[in-house]
């Protein structure tokens, strides 16, 4: 008898406990964001984390025409960290851009639209980082390198192909 009494408390506490777990389950999915507002919060998130570096990009790009070596190099060098510095500057610009528009434009609403806006930021602000940072690269090894670099470069077409166009 005492058996029968341990097995039928213990069936009552196990049916207890699961009831409480498919609750508890129940009440995490009803809090669960939704697939937009997920969505949203991860391209807010992946701006954020493009942010920083290319703000110190831009720093440095910007200190750098200030040192006197900028102005022994070249007019062609100079163009190019020009170009350089103004498509950072862009990229800057479209990573900050997406934060204020959800806030000014959509009023902190969630909506598809904003999804897409600000995903267009940021893949624009990669198109424009992407230069900004191989043309400061291109100055330095043209720097290292010297004259045989921008030799080899231009035989090569390396720029087209790794692009993917084949000039030959």
């Amino acid at each position: 008898m005492w058996y029968a009494f341990s097995f039928f408390s213990v069936s009552v506490k196990q049916e207890d406990v699961r009831r409480e777990l498919q609750d508890e389950g129940r009440r995490q999915r009803e809090q669960r964001p939704s697939d937009l507002e997920h969505r949203i919060k991860i391209v807010l998130i992946e701006c954020r984390m493009a942010l920083p570096g290319a703000q110190a990009l831009l720093g440095f790009q910007l200190a750098n025409v200030f040192t006197q070596g900028f102005e022994k190099l070249p007019r062609s060098s100079q163009w190019i960290h020009f170009g350089s510095l103004l498509s950072t500057m862009i990229c800057t610009i479209l990573l900050i851009a997406p934060a204020p528009y959800h806030r000014i434009a959509e009023g902190g609403e969630d909506t598809e639209h904003f999804h897409k806006v600000a995903s267009r930021f940021l893949l624009g602000a990669l198109v424009f980082l992407a230069p900004g940072m191989a043309g400061d690269l291109l100055i330095v090894l043209r720097k290292s390198a010297g004259h045989s670099f921008w030799l080899v470069s231009r035989r090569d077409c390396c720029w087209p192909r790794f692009m993917g166009c084949d000039l030959g």
